[in-house]
């Protein structure tokens, strides 16, 4: 695999260095396009731990800036920057949101070389990356990211063929992977997994391959396969080292009845370990089934459930941006969803804005229940319920405003938590 990987790399670098000894390479960074995002966030978090209240809240500012050449022989050089500061940071804040939004400074998330032809892609150094199993968290300050390898086929109709490998991972803060408090975060051979914790792992090296497949009307199956190499000795405790697998399949079928749309959605997620990693119980199940209808005068609704086996939790990814049918809208789906033996329930009411006249502001509400009860005698009940509100403000060009609230109430502690998120960005 690491000949592979090397070869890879190698072809990248060699094809790259004969396209920038070409005389007008020049043209390609003239012809560049810049865009980015400006942040203003505001976070606030009450805790009500059986009667021990805590709380506060974070204010961020932050900008993300991306520069991509024009192609020249097929050829496109990128990077991203991402810069972030908390002023007026109370000693609590930075406490509470020490593993989210306090990191002040900046990193380059995104510096690769990207090769494109015939319906192939390559693009190879770091890079944000959106898979079933490798996907970084954007809800978030700072976006999570990898360093490594992505390959894209789109030549077969109707298939999409991928396969990522990757040599390090950005976390969302410094703490995640042990760098210390409140700063940027930084590219390093640890990984944060899906349902794993929010502290970062040791690893080397992980490969991933998968294929999406749309040759059947209105249906879209999709498959991907993860191993991370020689995973262990986390941020905060020290464990054995072993490789991780994860399996991944999802069939999605959509039916248009006229102005209406009703849809099926189905997934299936299994993670197994290296028998040195055993004591983790990491080898577990999830099984996820969701309904959805949308097109009733805006409104749009959908319906979804998951269950873990008993016995261990299912790790859902590398990266924090594996999602569940039932998560949340503010702490995702690694509170509850992944535990094992975890029944969880999630209902959600959609509505456009502007059936009503209000061109650009969409909104949900959403009710989510979860029951524990696994093989070691674990016992936990989670009810939650919260709405969001997006508005891409016609009078202010590419502006948005993003105001998200959740309840959730833990009953294992009787713990519960109120959390309420205000998003504005500007786009440009």
């Amino acid at each position: 695999m690491k000949l592979i990987k090397l070869s890879l790399v190698a072809f990248v670098l060699g094809c790259c260095t004969n396209a920038l000894a070409a005389d007008n390479i020049t043209d390609a960074f003239k012809n560049g396009s810049v865009k980015g995002q400006l942040k203003v966030w505001y976070w606030d978090k009450d805790i009500d731990n059986a009667g021990n209240k805590t709380g506060s809240s974070i204010f961020n500012t932050a900008l993300e800036l991306g520069y991509l050449t024009d192609s020249y022989y097929n050829f496109k050089f990128g990077a991203t920057f991402q810069a972030n500061a908390t002023p007026f940071a109370s000693d609590d804040a930075k406490s509470m949101y020490v593993n989210e939004e306090y990191a002040s400074g900046s990193v380059l998330s995104e510096a690769f070389i990207d090769y494109t032809a015939n319906g192939f892609d390559i693009k190879a150094g770091r890079q944000y990356i959106v898979s079933p199993l490798i996907n970084g968290n954007f809800a978030r300050i700072n976006r999570e990211s990898f360093e490594g390898v992505s390959l894209m086929n789109k030549s077969f109709k109707d298939t999409d063929l991928f396969a990522h490998f990757i040599q390090k991972f950005q976390g969302r803060t410094s703490n995640v992977s042990g760098d210390g408090i409140g700063d940027a975060p930084k590219f390093r051979k640890k990984v944060v997994l899906g349902g794993a914790g929010s502290y970062g792992y040791e690893f080397d090296g992980a490969y991933a391959f998968g294929f999406k497949n749309r040759s059947i009307d209105n249906l879209q199956i999709t498959g991907q396969y993860l191993n991370i190499q020689d995973l262990g000795n986390n941020s905060s405790s020290p464990t054995a080292s072993d490789d991780l697998s994860i399996y991944y399949s999802e069939l999605n079928y959509s039916i248009p009845v006229g102005d209406y749309k009703f849809g099926i959605d189905l997934r299936y997620r299994k993670s197994q370990t290296g028998e040195k990693l055993d004591s983790l119980n990491w080898e577990g199940d999830i099984s996820e089934i969701r309904l959805s209808a949308s097109g009733f005068a805006g409104f749009g609704f959908d319906v979804a459930y998951s269950t873990v086996s008993d016995s261990d939790r299912a790790i859902l990814g590398m990266g924090l941006g594996a999602l569940t049918y039932t998560f949340p809208l503010i702490r995702g789906p690694y509170v509850y969803a992944s535990q094992a033996g975890t029944d969880s329930y999630s209902y959600t009411l959609k509505y456009n804005f502007a059936k009503a006249g209000v061109q650009g502001l969409t909104g949900q509400l959403k009710y989510v229940t979860a029951d524990r009860d696994d093989d070691y005698g674990n016992k936990a009940d989670y009810k939650g319920y919260g709405g969001a509100l997006l508005y891409k403000i016609p009078q202010l060009k590419n502006v948005t405003a993003n105001l998200v609230y959740f309840s959730l109430d833990e009953k294992i502690a009787d713990n519960r938590t109120d959390e309420l998120w205000l998003k504005l960005n500007y786009s440009f």
